[in-house]
């Protein structure tokens, strides 16, 4: 059934006939319509597609995480920073547009702005989960009450919509109030009045937040655009009451009765003129004036700051309401006069309809009279057609009925039989007596299958014809069904006698041609078709390739090419063979894939009518010619080689000798500009090493030490929150002395004067661990070591390259943990190895640990400046030696360093010394 242009049309039974819908039952429904709640329902709300749903989830938790932190439910004095709860009405907007798959953006959102309030983890959590609570329940409540998708159309919405405001916040109040009394966030006294606070502030939140996200959801008005400045009109006078309300222009006696009700005819207005839309827009805005003017003036004329507080809640939901129920009133008026104005308006056309439904069918019926006249004429000449092709090509058609045995005869079989006129039709016994007597057993089986499995097939049999000639017949055979029902079953026959002695010829031709091709061994004859496939295959062939016929036949002939030159076998060779016999030599592939040397005659063949039939091959193997040749050319070129390379020998030399005085005397000139720059860039990192230690570090110190004075004397004088300010102040203060100390140090990693002598490793060791005594036993760690070797090196560069080691292991520790050094040969070095149980790190981050600055956990989780690592491998590379790192997650690291065995190169490296100190996240 389907409904077009006002007319509920149903499909009929006829081929072009279709029934109305009586103008009474039409009119009934339309009355129906117009009764409330009866409109037709909106096609259900769809899924969004899951990349829109993830976005719309994403934009839902940020703005509901805004809401929260932009309006924080305690304060100092109603206990709220607005009267709307913003974040309850984007909640529900989100769930109800998005769909109840959204809560955990809520979740999220919530979480997140109470973290940012300071509150505990644990009162986050609880306060996101009763906000999250209180959007799921809202929302199932307003879904049950609607029919479509989400809108304020109907009077019920409306309801569904208030039902959700003050049920679902009844309980998110409730639980987020016990939730800040458990945490101390408000006084016990006071827990009551803040959980109505609370309910009323998110009730009116969804009241006035929801209306606008659920009517314009769709960005374009449901209004005609020409009333935008009536529109602008309305705005403005309806802030022109809020200012009469909220002023002090009104007389003591009329102030408490009359000039609360100033708004209300401003919002009829908006609700009869612009619906849900205008009514949305004109409740936020009278919230948004109003609620700047409540604050310093009181229109309520309230005793305390609860009761305005109450008074002006009251009053946005009385307001809100009776807009929100009158607006959801006049739109289901709307759709009622529409539904009831579609049902009578298509009367006149259905009843022009039915008249041009009858010319159709008198013009249809001339037409079908028409084309059966067209159609027996068309069918005569097909006869006559049929007729003459049958005659022309010598095949006659048969029907046979098996229930009844009838055969009928086509003209053409009955000259192939040479049968009178009257045997037209005939019977299963007459039609099988002019068979040969050896064929007619075949024939009569080969029916009787055809007829009991209603199968088509295909049999040659002999007859013999009333003069005693024999002919031997085609006969095919299917079965013909009528409206989905077996009838008969028709068929053709053919007179293939000649065809057959043509073949048998043909074929004791080629048989002849197979025997004399054969014979040939030295050749390898092969025919191809049209399309460079093999036809036949001879002796010589398969003794020059190797290949049988059977496994050959149907190939192209492109597989005895190289792959290289496949492409022209089947394509130029073939094409221009066709004009004239081409001959043509080239590596060929036999069977067990090596090549010979061969060559090729081809030509094409052509039929009698100049069209081709396929080419002719003829292939010798002239291999052992070919490799005659090669070596012939091979000792010429051998000699020709040997006098170019002596005389290119010879220029080579002494391009040789030109060349490498050349470069020693630019390689000169290299160390001697090194030399300079590497003088100048260790002067210029002492004098950043002096400023750092006395121009940067004093400012410093003096910053922390009145920055510590201040907190010890005035602690508690102005407040937690400054107490909290000198702490982050001497917190900064420490971490920048570090910095610097660190960056001094890894400046003097690079840049000092190496101090090379004989150092014992296990003294250095010693240094190291006595200077990280503190760590070790504050650790509770135990540090072992293997006897380690005398190395010649700078004593102090060795002992900080332990030191760093043995700290990172400490400051990354488990339960027990172990330090364990020890070292070994490799050849000319000595290989140091500093192992721990500690954490261990991803493989990913071995290289990235040594950069400077980069850190694989915040400052709260591991201290540190993250230039402890980066030292170790400058003073390794400084010593000519490189570092490295193992590690497992969970199972712990091991830092190996390797130094040279003998002197080591001392000089400072210039990539090094010039190297940028970068930013970033460290160890």
């Amino acid at each position: 059934m389907r409904r077009d242009a006002g007319v509920l049309v149903r499909p009929s039974r006829g081929p072009r006939t279709a029934c109305v819908e009586p103008a009474r039952d039409r009119v009934q429904r339309g009355a129906q319509l117009m009764m409330p709640g009866n409109a037709p329902e909106e096609p259900h709300h769809r899924p969004l597609p899951r990349n829109r749903q993830l976005l719309l989830g994403i934009v839902l938790a940020i703005a509901y995480g805004i809401g929260c932190r932009l309006d924080p439910h305690a304060t100092d004095t109603l206990g709220f920073a607005s009267f709307v709860g913003i974040p309850a009405g984007i909640a529900l907007v989100g769930l109800a547009l998005g769909g109840r798959g959204l809560w955990p953006a809520v979740a999220i959102g919530g979480l997140a702005a109470n973290l940012s309030l300071r509150l505990p983890l644990a009162a986050s959590g609880e306060l996101a989960l009763a906000g999250t609570l209180e959007a799921v329940i809202g929302n199932e409540l307003f879904r049950a009450f609607r029919r479509s998708e989400p809108g304020l159309e109907r009077v019920r919405d409306v309801l569904g919509l208030t039902l959700a405001a003050f049920v679902s916040t009844l309980i998110g109040a409730t639980i987020g109030t016990s939730v800040l009394l458990q945490a101390g966030r408000i006084p016990p006294g006071t827990s009551g009045s803040i959980e109505l606070q609370w309910w009323l502030v998110d009730a009116i939140g969804i009241l006035i937040i929801a209306p606008l996200g659920l009517a314009w959801r769709d960005i374009r008005p449901r209004f005609e655009l020409s009333r935008i400045p009536e529109g602008l009109v309305l705005l403005s006078v309806l802030v022109v009451a809020v200012q009469v309300l909220t002023g002090q222009w009104w007389p003591a006696e009329v102030s408490h009765n009359v000039r609360l009700y100033v708004v209300f005819p401003v919002a009829v207005w908006a609700a009869m003129r612009f619906g849900i839309q205008g009514v949305a827009v004109a409740n936020l805005t009278l919230i948004a004036f109003m609620s700047w003017r409540v604050i310093s003036d009181d229109p309520f004329q309230s005793v305390t700051v609860g009761e305005r507080f109450f008074h002006f809640q009251g009053f946005l939901a009385a307001v809100s309401l009776t807009d929100l129920l009158l607006a959801a009133a006049l739109a289901e008026r709307d759709h009622a006069v529409t539904a009831l104005g579609r049902a009578l308006g298509g009367l006149e056309q259905r009843v022009r309809d039915r008249t041009l439904e009858l010319q159709r069918l008198n013009e249809a019926l001339v037409r079908e009279f028409d084309d059966r006249r067209e159609a027996e004429a068309l069918r005569a000449e097909s006869d006559l057609l049929l007729k003459e092709s049958q005659r022309m090509s010598g095949v006659g058609s048969w029907a046979w009925d098996p229930a009844t045995g009838r055969w009928t005869l086509s003209e053409e079989l009955l000259r192939i039989f040479r049968w009178p006129e009257r045997n037209r039709t005939t019977d299963t016994a007459t039609f099988l007596g002019h068979v040969h007597p050896d064929d007619r057993a075949s024939l009569r089986d080969v029916l009787a299958g055809a007829r009991d499995t209603r199968t088509a097939f295909d049999h040659s049999y002999r007859i013999v014809r009333a003069d005693g000639t024999q002919r031997l017949l085609e006969i095919r055979g299917e079965e013909q069904r009528v409206a989905g029902r077996p009838r008969r079953l028709i068929g053709a026959v053919q007179d293939v006698t000649e065809r057959r002695y043509a073949e048998e010829a043909l074929r004791r031709s080629e048989e002849r041609f197979r025997f004399l091709v054969d014979g040939v061994r030295d050749y390898a004859i092969v025919t191809l078709d049209p399309a460079g496939r093999v036809a036949s295959w001879n002796s010589g062939a398969k003794r020059i390739t190797g290949y049988e016929a059977g496994e050959i036949l149907g190939e192209h002939v492109s597989r005895f090419c190289l792959p290289e030159d496949r492409d022209a076998e089947s394509g130029e060779h073939l094409a221009a063979a066709v004009q004239a016999p081409i001959e043509y030599e080239g590596w060929r592939l036999r069977k067990d894939a090596s090549r010979f040397w061969g060559n090729v005659v081809l030509s094409s063949v052509h039929d009698q009518h100049g069209q081709l039939v396929g080419f002719a091959q003829v292939m010798r193997d002239l291999t052992d010619r070919r490799r005659a040749d090669e070596e012939l050319r091979r000792a010429h070129a051998l000699l020709e080689a040997r006098v170019a390379e002596r005389t290119a020998e010879l220029r080579r030399t002494n391009a040789e000798l030109v060349r490498e005085i050349a470069e020693r005397a630019a390689i000169e000139r290299a160390l001697e500009h090194q030399t300079k720059e590497l003088g100048r860039s260790n002067a210029d990192l002492e004098r950043f090493a002096s400023v750092a230690s006395h121009d940067l570090q004093e400012p410093l110190r003096s910053v922390s030490q009145f920055t510590a004075l201040l907190a010890k004397r005035y602690r508690g004088r102005f407040g937690a929150e400054a107490d909290e300010y000198l702490a982050f102040i001497n917190e900064g203060t420490a971490w920048m002395e570090a910095l610097i100390k660190d960056l001094l140090a890894y400046a003097r990693a690079g840049s000092a004067q190496l101090q090379v002598e004989p150092v014992s490793c296990d003294e250095a060791l010693d240094r190291a661990l006595k200077n990280l005594q503190h760590a070790v036993e504050r650790s509770g760690a135990t540090v072992t070591h293997e006897p380690l070797p005398r190395i010649r090196a700078d004593a102090k560069q060795i002992t900080q390259l332990f030191q760093n080691l043995i700290s990172n292991a400490l400051k990354f520790h488990r339960d027990s943990p172990l330090v364990h050094v020890h070292a070994e040969r490799a050849g000319s070095e000595w290989i140091f190895s500093v192992e721990d149980n500690g954490i261990g790190m991803e493989r990913r981050h071995l290289e990235r640990i040594f950069i400077v600055f980069q850190r694989l956990h915040s400052k709260k989780q591991y201290r540190g400046t993250g230039i402890g690592l980066a030292i170790c491998k400058r003073i390794a590379e400084r010593h000519g030696g490189r570092i490295w790192a193992e590690s497992t997650p969970g199972r712990g690291s091991k830092f190996s360093f390797a130094l040279p065995a003998g002197e080591p190169a001392l000089q400072a490296d210039p990539e090094l010394a010039a190297r940028d100190v970068g930013a970033g996240e460290g160890v």
